[in-house]
């Protein structure tokens, strides 16, 4: 996407609407990029007519019910958003299973995108249902919901962040403009020029392959580490720049996450707007409401939320097997982490000069954590790629 011309042109239409629309008439200026946005992923998506109603009825449906939950919370009558939410929720589950359920028709619900405005669609009913947004408007939450640069792979604003950003849209300096420029063209070296070199040597090419051995498998993994970040980043990359060259301040996506020395530090270093909508959004609620039905255990309160947590993100992933079982791995690793493996730190006191012995552990330690880690999640890259009847068929 960030390599045609329609979607400059179109960034090049942004501006005029951000600057020119004043604040004073900030439902009409959000309605206007709204309505660039889905014309812009129309033309450069491919969407059908179909997909294009399925995702603006789910859009309005979403800023209707968002509207209905915020003046509920403004009078002090809290209300379950979960009503509001399964509509959407369930036009999601039905494009995910319609291949294996066999309902043809229903891959009008399978578009590229769906699953992010299904997650924008959860935390922005949550917030409201919870009175923590106010002056919620029609033409913000889908200007929320359609915003183009990342509607495909995020990064993922929350309503918050967003309606703060396009309200006061922060005009770029030079300085801006050629960091966002140079952002902009790390991102696409990544997305066409890392990915493409990459990719047909690592697990994608087992997808198709009769059999495979083990250490082809083991190569495929750890190749298919640096592929997946190189898109995912790369994308991230493009979509933060290209909107700091419009005034729209945009979340980071990914901090170095192969560095991480645990696998917890690397959740929250990968994919960083879903890992806390994952830990704010599901993670804590299940924590307070699983102490109702199981009391005060700690190991099993942290087993089970970690776990549950994990499995829902294996699953918004796909809904098949590996998928699941991803979900799974990584909600064990974090668990047996967080249960097992993990020590407070003891801070170092000031004007501790440590002898070069123990400068030589802490570096070992640490570079360990970070062989470990990384060797970890590559391993389960196996998971998320490979079919299971592939990967234990072989």
């Amino acid at each position: 996407m960030f390599d045609t011309p329609l979607f400059y042109a179109a960034l090049c239409g942004l501006l005029p609407i951000l600057y020119l629309v004043p604040a004073s008439r900030i439902q009409i200026r959000t309605s206007l990029v709204a309505i660039l946005s889905l014309g812009i992923l129309w033309r450069l998506l491919g969407m059908a007519v179909s997909e294009m109603v399925v995702l603006l009825v789910t859009g309005l449906w979403t800023a209707l019910s968002a509207m209905a939950l915020a003046r509920k919370a403004a009078v002090g009558s809290k209300r379950n958003f979960f009503p509001a939410f399964m509509p959407v929720l369930g036009i999601w589950a039905l494009g995910k299973h319609s291949a294996q359920i066999g309902l043809d028709t229903a891959s009008v619900f399978r578009f590229v995108g769906f699953s992010f405005l299904v997650i924008k669609s959860w935390t922005l009913l949550k917030d409201a249902s919870d009175g923590r947004l106010k002056g919620i408007t029609l033409g913000g939450v889908c200007a929320y919901l359609f915003y183009f640069p990342t509607f495909v792979s995020g990064p993922m604003h929350t309503y918050g962040e967003f309606d703060r950003s396009i309200s006061k849209p922060a005009a770029p300096g030079f300085k801006q403009i050629v960091d966002a420029v140079f952002r902009l063209l790390v991102g696409i070296t990544k997305l066409k020029l890392v990915v493409f070199l990459i990719e047909p040597m690592s697990l994608v090419a087992l997808v198709d392959a009769p059999s495979f051995t083990l250490g082809q498998l083991v190569k495929g993994c750890f190749l298919y580490s640096i592929v997946i970040y190189a898109s995912f980043s790369g994308y991230s990359d493009a979509a933060i720049a290209t909107s700091s060259l419009a005034g729209i301040a945009t979340p980071e996506n990914f901090r170095s996450p192969y560095l991480s020395p645990t696998i917890r530090e690397f959740w929250q270093r990968w994919h960083i707007t879903f890992t806390r909508v994952l830990t704010s959004y599901l993670f804590v609620p299940i924590a307070r409401w699983l102490p109702k039905w199981i009391g005060d255990r700690r190991t099993l309160l942290t087993l089970l939320t970690t776990i549950v947590t994990f499995v829902a993100c294996g699953y918004w992933h796909g809904p098949t097997l590996n998928f699941i079982l991803w979900g799974l791995y990584h909600g064990i690793g974090i668990a047996f982490y967080d249960l097992v493996l993990r020590r407070p730190v003891q801070p170092l006191k000031a004007g501790l000069v440590l002898t070069r012995a123990e400068r030589t552990l802490v570096v070992a330690r640490h570079a360990g954590g970070i062989l470990t880690t990384f060797t970890f999640v590559s391993v389960g890259w196996a998971l998320f790629v490979l079919p299971i009847g592939k990967l234990f068929g072989s």
